[in-house]
């Protein structure tokens, strides 16, 4: 990788977007502009603490458009589900006033939240305000607890009733 300069980059950490050449995406992956002017050979090496799956593609700029409309698509439809799963558990728990319901909203709730959280769209929606923002980092962090309790109360209450 080589920054602006043109200077290479040693240690250079995907997704921090610290270089103008990486994308912003929504899905769990990276993007990156690579300048034909260096060539159509790329050699990367990849560091991790744990074991790691690397798939890797690389797309021209209207076949990665055409690969984020669809990845945003289903991710929006994922949310979505999860939306309308809650405001339908919500109404159910209105109309009935069964204990359980509110508890499978909360459960819903934690984990969209998980999801927003532990994929980074709340960093991506707002950009650098809450790149090292210490609440984020500590939603971040409390959301598994979170989602163990509810998860724990709502199989309580269900297998209560």
């Amino acid at each position: 990788m080589v920054d602006e300069n043109g200077q290479p980059v040693s240690n250079y950490v995907l997704g921090t977007l610290n270089s103008s050449r990486e994308v912003k995406t929504l899905s769990r992956g990276f993007a990156l502009i690579l300048d034909q002017s260096y060539g159509s050979n790329f050699y990367l090496r990849v560091t991790s603490a744990r074991p790691l799956r690397l798939p890797m593609n690389l797309w021209s700029i209207a076949e990665y458009s055409n690969e984020s409309i669809m990845s945003d698509l289903f991710l929006g439809l994922q949310y979505g589900v999860m939306l309308a799963t809650i405001f339908y558990n919500l109404f159910l728990f209105v109309s009935i006033k069964e204990n359980s319901y509110l508890y499978y909203v909360l459960v819903i709730s934690t984990q969209a939240a998980f999801m927003f959280l532990d994929s980074k769209h709340l960093r991506y929606l707002f950009g650098d305000m809450f790149d090292s923002g210490w609440l984020v980092q500590m939603a971040e962090r409390n959301i598994y607890p979170a989602l163990v309790i509810t998860t724990l109360l709502f199989q309580r209450s269900l297998l209560r009733t």
